[in-house]
């Protein structure tokens, strides 16, 4: 069989073409037969950014597709959730963005209203400080003879 060269350049086009359309198709049904794996969100309620970020690393998240916002909170500790954007249980889509909204812990410029500890023992303010979360209070004992011991002399506010 005699096959000249203008056969030889449509066989080669013809295979070409063919094997085109045989790419596009695997193509195709690669994207819709098997789609993108689609990420579940859990409930991050009363979890720590340490376990948001263990299930950004489980999952192959990026920071284009998590998020992190902080906000000054008087009940929740520092790094603590407070909410987040996508509902738990829906899936993250794609070009989604999670924000998660965490605690800043307590907002250092909030006013309190200190109490008057003239009639109070040590334990009572040491205890009003602990519940009020101030961090940097120092008590300091004076001998004075006319105040019993444990309680109450002066306070120096800076």
């Amino acid at each position: 069989m005699n096959i000249n060269f203008k056969d030889k350049k449509t066989i080669a086009l013809m295979i070409t073409a063919g094997t085109l359309i045989l790419l596009t198709a695997a193509i195709v049904a690669i994207v819709f037969l098997f789609p993108a794996k689609k990420i579940e969100i859990p409930d991050f309620s009363n979890k720590s950014k340490v376990d948001v970020d263990a299930w950004i690393l489980e999952n192959d998240l990026t920071v284009e597709d998590v998020t992190f916002t902080y906000e000054y909170n008087e009940t929740t500790e520092k790094d603590m959730v407070l909410s987040q954007s996508i509902l738990a249980g829906e899936k993250l889509k794609k070009d989604e963005v999670l924000n998660i909204i965490l605690s800043n812990g307590y907002d250092p410029t909030l006013v309190v209203t200190i109490p008057d500890f003239k009639d109070m023992k040590y334990e009572e303010i040491h205890q009003w400080f602990t519940d009020n979360k101030f961090t940097d209070v120092t008590y300091e004992y004076i001998p004075d003879q006319k105040v019993k011991k444990d309680y109450f002399i002066k306070s120096n506010l800076t």
